[in-house]
């Protein structure tokens, strides 16, 4: 029998915030810890696992912006991550079909786009009202900031305007749930 297949976040993902959402060059002190971390920006691999992934965004949020409270950091990480692989060729095509569907329908999408980037996310949507919604999703990042950033950079890129992304609560079940609403 097949055991399931260990979380992994994919190569074009960890590129996308690396090369092209983050301020480049990145600080040498940062590389070095990075690659002693396991991940060369000069050598993408296919697929990270996640706890690994999780570390990366902690070293990155210690070294870029640790001027900002924790849950901040991890809301620019994930804004950063979502705007660096919109620039990659499969988050065009995403942001582009993104754009034309609009926020309530990207949010309906939600788990193939995030499953996109990696092979474990599910999510589901529950309409509170016009324009207005609750996300939930089996992350596996401890800080929300980071799926809360990544939800307010999505919802821009699909036109949304006058965003309010709630601060995530964990569920009894481990998942994290996320009210997002915007204007118009």
């Amino acid at each position: 029998m097949l055991g399931t297949r260990p979380p992994m976040m994919f190569g074009h993902a960890v590129n996308a915030l690396l090369l092209h959402g983050l301020p480049q060059p990145l600080p040498d002190r940062c590389l070095r810890r990075m690659r002693h971390l396991g991940v060369d920006p000069d050598l993408i691999q296919p697929a990270y696992p996640i706890e690994l992934w999780v570390a990366l965004l902690e070293l990155l949020r210690e070294e870029l912006f640790s001027e900002l409270p924790v849950a901040e950091g991890y809301r620019q990480l994930g804004r950063h991550m979502v705007n660096g692989f919109v620039k990659g060729p499969m988050g065009r095509a995403v942001a582009g079909s993104v754009r034309l569907a609009g926020p309530d329908r990207m949010l309906r999408s939600l788990s193939w786009v995030l499953r996109s980037a990696s092979n474990f996310m599910e999510t589901s949507i529950d309409a509170l009202g016009r324009n207005h919604y609750r996300v939930t999703l089996n992350t596996r990042i401890p800080e929300p900031g980071y799926n809360e950033g990544v939800l307010d950079a999505m919802l821009r890129h699909a036109g949304a305007e006058e965003i309010v992304v709630a601060p995530g609560v964990w569920r009894d079940d481990g998942r994290l749930s996320i009210e997002v609403r915007w204007g118009g």
